[in-house]
């Protein structure tokens, strides 16, 4: 049986002041969502979005092709313009070629530490002369980041990874709340801490604290092969989970 994947990301809960860092009513949750469609999350909360914007991208590089093949456009055409822009409805992508294969990159930058770049390649079975190619995209997890945090140390399966001095965007936290499952603290987690903000209560009896600061565990069941194949996993395998701080009786 395939083993179930699983890491804890440890980290801090920013929101700007302390007293904002509480579970979000519907009247914050409308601005969040217009707020963070300028945000990573905002191409991970749906699959219908990130089916808009590799349609959008393809549609953008095959006027670009200009009747050529993909493995001419790539090769040769392209080296003589090493990048452009494509300007989407609510952002911009800028596409450059991948030095080191028949690719291209397609990057959207969303402020400091918030950046989600897809390798672009033509789709397995499609001739790479062909002069209309259905195209791959694949996040890359080097070139891509939330809040600072590279995708490569956030979807890691059987890892735990801890951030405690990581601050987290709204964005981000109503992201979790809302696609994640609040759950017992992962086992790695040990129970500990006097309840203060630099040292939380953790581990099972946290969870009977109503008072001080207490770390929750949210499982989520998202993972980079979710992304990469446009889709989602129904089976969540492997799921992965986040641990932050909040104060205790309350989600993030």
């Amino acid at each position: 049986m395939k083993q179930l994947g699983a890491f804890i990301l440890s980290a801090y809960l920013a929101t700007g002041s302390v007293a904002n860092a509480t579970s979000l009513t519907s009247e914050h949750a409308n601005s969040e969502e217009s707020a963070c469609r300028q945000h990573p999350t905002e191409l991970l909360n749906s699959l219908e979005r990130r089916q808009t914007v590799f349609q959008q991208i393809t549609q953008g590089i095959l006027v670009r092709m200009d009747g050529r093949s993909w493995s001419r456009f790539v090769d040769k055409a392209f080296a003589h313009q090493p990048s452009f822009e494509l300007s989407l409805a609510d952002g911009s992508f800028f596409i450059s070629p991948d030095p080191t294969r028949q690719t291209l990159r397609a990057t959207r930058i969303y402020g400091e530490g918030n950046a989600i770049t897809f390798e672009v390649s033509a789709a397995g079975g499609f001739n790479p002369s062909s002069q209309n190619p259905e195209l791959d995209f694949k996040i890359h997890p080097l070139l891509s980041s939330i809040d600072g945090v590279q995708f490569s140390h956030l979807l890691v399966a059987n890892r735990v990874k801890s951030l405690d001095d990581t601050l987290m965007s709204n964005c981000w936290r109503s992201f979790i709340e809302t696609k994640g499952a609040l759950v017992a603290p992962h086992p790695s987690d040990p129970t500990e801490g006097d309840g203060s903000l630099t040292d939380p209560f953790k581990g099972p009896h946290r969870t009977a604290k109503t008072a001080g600061w207490c770390v929750n565990t949210y499982k989520l069941c998202l993972s980079l092969d979710d992304v990469n194949s446009n889709s989602t996993s129904l089976a969540c395998e492997p799921p992965f989970y986040i641990t932050a701080k909040a104060q205790c009786g309350s989600d993030f």
